[in-house]
């Protein structure tokens, strides 16, 4: 089987021959036949490419339509075993929060505690000490310093959730944030 550069340089060695010739063929000449004939063998070698490019092609499309596909039953089963999470929370009630079955136990497990920003402003402004000074932020806060030589530049202020759980854990009041604590339905 030939390759494409190979009959790029059955063409190249053509084109040489063509040239020393006068760049005339002779009907029916050794030279006119070998041209011909890699000819035909680059317009069946394209041919060849295509439809294997082609079929690639088809190939790929056909397997990014399967992984929609079983995306969207991967999210199906998703919400169907959410659903019935709701429905075991609601049946627990307030009370027991346990579903017994003979093989398996459905129970309500509280998250650990999480902290929500309600205004980061005011928990900037109450403890600064849950402020962090670092990188660029896109939305971010800033405060100018002093540089050593003179002159001033930026610093960004970031607010460390990890400084503001701790000073809620620890019993602080911190305008603008508060620990909250969900639950989650485990099959044991």
């Amino acid at each position: 089987m030939t390759s494409l550069q190979n009959i790029k340089a059955k063409f190249a060695e053509l084109e040489e021959r063509l040239f020393v010739a006068g760049g005339e063929m002779e009907p029916g000449s050794d030279l006119e036949r070998e041209w011909e004939a890699n000819q035909t063998a680059l317009m069946v070698k394209v041919d060849d490419y295509a439809e294997y490019i082609m079929f690639l092609d088809a190939k790929a499309e056909a397997l990014r339509k399967a992984s929609k596909q079983v995306a969207a039953r991967a999210q199906a089963l998703d919400n169907l075993a959410s659903r019935l999470r709701r429905n075991a929370d609601f049946a627990m009630g307030e009370s027991s929060g346990v579903l017994e079955g003979d093989a398996y136990v459905i129970k309500r497990v509280k998250n650990p505690p999480a902290v929500t920003i309600i205004d980061e402003w005011r928990v900037k402004l109450c403890a600064p000490y849950c402020v962090e000074r670092g990188e660029p932020l896109q939305n971010g806060t800033y405060e100018l310093q002093m540089a050593p030589g003179g002159g001033t530049h930026v610093v960004p202020l970031k607010l460390s959730k990890k400084l503001v759980a701790e000073a809620l854990k620890a019993g602080q009041h911190l305008d603008g944030a508060v620990l909250t604590q969900g639950h989650r339905i485990e099959v044991r």
